[in-house]
């Protein structure tokens, strides 16, 4: 998790950056809130023209940042477009949940399907270390 982390800084800091950005990619609708029937609700201009909270986004992280409840969160710098893709943001810097967050691999785009997959193994590889 730290691995580029260096020894002779303080190991209490609430900021640890990560070297190289490392490429991730982050699901928005884990970090975006929406309410349960937000299809039916919203308008069809927000729908289209407002940012996609279900896609799946290339990003890259570039920090680990401490959180009060004793986690790390990481820090990605990501673009968000919006489903009709007339709305642009850029995001430097964001903390998201470390749920919402895998490694990029070589694939060009990620699914949600591969994506709980992915996350099943982590989950699955941290309950077989302890």
């Amino acid at each position: 998790m730290f691995d580029r982390f260096r020894e002779d800084e303080d190991a209490r800091s609430a900021l640890r950056e990560v070297g190289l950005p490392r490429p991730v990619w982050v699901r928005v609708a884990e970090f975006v809130p929406a309410p349960l029937n937000w299809g039916r609700t919203a308008s069809p201009w927000m729908r289209a023209g407002g940012l996609n909270a279900g896609a799946i986004v290339r990003a890259e992280q570039v920090a680990w940042v401490a959180v009060s409840t004793g986690c790390w969160m990481p820090e990605v710098s990501m673009t968000l477009h919006s489903a009709n893709g007339r709305l642009h943001r850029e995001y430097p810097r964001i903390p998201v949940p470390a749920d919402a967050v895998i490694v990029a691999g070589d694939e060009e785009t990620m699914t949600h399907a591969l994506f709980d997959k992915t996350l099943q193994r982590r989950a699955l590889a941290h309950y077989r270390s302890k």
